[in-house]
């Protein structure tokens, strides 16, 4: 077991040290931590301490943090597209002060799934589902509610209530300019 985790890891570092962040394909997503665990048997990789992953670049960056993940890899027995390597990231189930930024978007809760573009469900893809004390701020607006969810793809997002009596949202409206 340990054997295998050293080998991934080298894998894993020999890609990076490979190509610049600047020419990773834009579905490339790059995870680190203060601790990796890859379970060879379950096809799963627990990232425990300042878990994070980052995916595109400019404009186009996202970045899930959190206490700790676990990564699902995609099923090696699935039918493998042209570009599948074999190891492609299904979801990760972030624990934990879950932080999710794009742009002006800010998500915050304390757990969520994130769904990669390998996702089974391909209308789930490259979207969050989070739970418990969900915050999403984007551009000034606050909304706050027990549930939530991004499609980081579309920028569309949605907030739901469960134990809360209702969803909160606090709306910015542009100052007034004083009249001279």
């Amino acid at each position: 077991m340990v054997r295998f985790f050293l080998i991934f890891c080298l894998m894993q570092v020999s890609l990076l040290c490979a190509e610049p962040a600047s020419n990773q394909p834009a579905s490339s997503i790059t995870i680190t931590g203060d601790e990796m665990l890859y379970n060879t048997d379950k096809n799963v990789s627990e990232v425990t301490g300042n878990a994070r992953a980052e995916k595109g670049v400019g404009p186009e960056k996202q970045i899930l943090t959190a206490d700790k993940f676990i990564v699902h890899f995609r099923d090696s027995n699935a039918e493998k597209s042209a570009t599948s390597s074999g190891q492609d990231i299904e979801t990760i189930d972030a624990k934990g002060n879950v932080v999710v930024v794009k742009e002006d978007l800010v998500m915050k809760a304390d757990s969520g799934t994130y769904s990669s573009e390998m996702a089974k469900d391909p209308q789930k893809a490259d979207q969050i589902d989070c739970k418990d004390n969900v915050s999403i701020t984007k551009a000034g607006h606050l909304i706050q509610g027990d549930e939530g969810t991004v499609n980081l793809k579309t920028g569309i997002y949605t907030v739901k209530k469960l134990k809360r009596k209702r969803v909160k949202a606090l709306i910015q409206q542009p100052a007034k300019k004083a009249k001279a």
